[in-house]
């Protein structure tokens, strides 16, 4: 009678190991948007709760800009170049033009104050929603609102970075903190352009066209296409058009109202 052997049972494989991405530290995600975005946004992709650091430094940036600003400005002649530039200045009876300018610019720099910091966070909940139903609904891509809200953020620190020292540069140098921030740089096409002598529509349409806008623009499909397995030049359509749709209404207004 031979002897029952004790046959060993085969070891099951090992399952393979989950691919895991690491975290992406907040200075190596921020150096590649600028030289490799959708490096950048891979990452940001696997960690999408990190949304929070970008929009806080987009506030802070926000902060440091409004603050310099608001202790340089001349609120009073800061409000009468706005209301003499915006066409408004007509419609104002004289005898009451000083009093409507002393009006604003008493409630001008309290105002900043409070919309400073709560500007990058109302804009980029409201685009973030707003790409986050044109990547789901034109794209079908798995998009969730975190994500979203993630490249809106990073995409818009990035620029601060540049376009927030620029600003404070530029008009130091110049002299004067009277003229509107968002034309301070000038990196468009009312380079070309007289502007008392350029219709107010057509002004607005050459200020548009914007060399930090398309750089957003690029930094925003960039992201998106990394959420939705498209390439960039695919998923450009999805932020230029909003755009396109902005700037028509913007200049169809400035058309009928000037």
């Amino acid at each position: 009678m031979s002897e029952s052997q004790t046959v060993p049972e085969p070891h099951p494989p090992a399952p393979a190991a989950e691919s895991i991405t690491p975290p992406a530290g907040f200075i190596d995600i921020l150096v590649k948007l600028f030289t490799e975005p959708r490096a950048a946004f891979a990452a940001v992709k696997a960690h999408p709760g990190g949304w929070w650091l970008p929009l806080l430094g987009c506030v802070l940036l926000n902060l440091l800009f409004v603050g310099v600003w608001v202790s340089k400005v001349d609120a009073r002649q800061f409000i009468k170049n706005q209301i003499e530039e915006s066409g408004r200045a007509d419609k104002i009876p004289a005898d009451r033009f000083e009093e409507v300018v002393d009006t604003q610019a008493r409630f001008m720099k309290p105002f900043t104050l409070v919309i400073g910091p709560l500007g990058p966070v109302i804009a980029s909940l409201v685009l973030a929603a707003l790409f986050l139903f044109v990547y789901r609904f034109f794209y079908e891509g798995q998009v969730g609102f975190a994500q979203s809200l993630s490249v809106v953020a990073w995409s818009y620190l990035a620029l601060a970075l540049v376009t927030v020292p620029l600003t404070l540069a530029v008009m130091g140098a110049k002299g004067d903190w009277n003229v509107d921030p968002a034309g301070a740089l000038g990196a468009n096409l009312t380079l070309f352009l007289e502007k008392g002598q350029t219709a107010h529509a057509l002004y607005v349409l050459a200020s548009s066209i914007d060399l930090f806008t398309f750089w957003v623009l690029f930094l925003l499909a960039s992201g998106y296409g990394v959420l939705v397995r498209k390439p960039t030049s695919s998923a450009m359509w999805g932020v230029v058009l909003p755009w396109v749709i902005w700037v028509v209404g913007k200049v169809a207004l400035t058309a009928l109202f000037r």
